[in-house]
């Protein structure tokens, strides 16, 4: 299944996306964040039920570089981690450079006040990061089409397109069916928690089934 949840804060929750077929994670690192989670509870899903296929990306915002050279520390240290399965993903960067000196490969979230037409040259952004809300926008104003063949004129072949949509969004076919997206994420939150950091898990297991229905993705 092409889907990502992101925000995962604990064992029970991964392992049950991990029996639901689930195989990219995002972990939240942002301290501000409800999702905020400790890289010592990573490591700990991490050592738990994988099959060796699954990849993982880890949040950050505005963050000092240090906090991104901690992770850096583990990456290098620990064989759970290595280039072809972590990714950073940079929720509020509009300097790619920032994002480049790293030496992991990177997911950016898309901001039109950026010259996006730079993504071309960013040698380590594998994936493009995309808010439903921000396309659906687009088409409202007759603006999808015009956006989507630009932009895949630009990116390189080697960069993807990560959509992300709440549970709740009524998804539009003209924004789904054009838009090739290659992984579709959503994020935990209290539409699907019970209580403050409490996942509903058979909530969240009915609309991973829909999505899959809806997306056509294969198990």
């Amino acid at each position: 299944m092409n889907v990502k949840v992101r925000g995962v804060y604990d064992l029970d929750l991964f392992r049950y996306l991990r029996k639901a077929g689930i195989n990219h994670f995002a972990f939240d690192l942002r301290p501000a964040s409800f999702n905020f989670v400790q890289m010592r509870k990573i490591i700990e899903m991490l050592q738990n039920e994988r099959e060796g296929k699954e990849t993982f990306s880890f949040m950050f915002a505005s963050e000092k570089d240090f906090v991104i050279e901690q992770l850096m520390v583990h990456v290098r240290r620990n064989a759970l981690l290595d280039e072809k399965n972590c990714y950073l993903e940079f929720t509020d960067s509009e300097n790619l450079a920032e994002c480049e000196k790293f030496g992991l490969p990177y997911i950016w979230h898309f901001k039109d006040s950026f010259n996006y037409r730079k993504i071309r040259n960013s040698k380590s952004l594998s994936g493009v990061s995309f808010s439903y809300e921000y396309l659906e926008s687009l088409r409202e104003s007759n603006q999808l089409y015009p956006f989507i063949k630009e932009f895949i004129n630009i990116k390189r072949e080697d960069q993807w397109i990560d959509l992300r949509l709440d549970w709740s969004d009524h998804l539009s076919e003209s924004v789904t069916d054009f838009m090739p997206a290659q992984v579709f994420s959503y994020e935990i939150n209290q539409k699907v928690e019970e209580s403050y950091r409490r996942v509903d898990m058979n909530l969240v297991g009915s609309h991973l089934e829909h999505a899959k229905r809806i997306l056509n993705l294969d198990a």
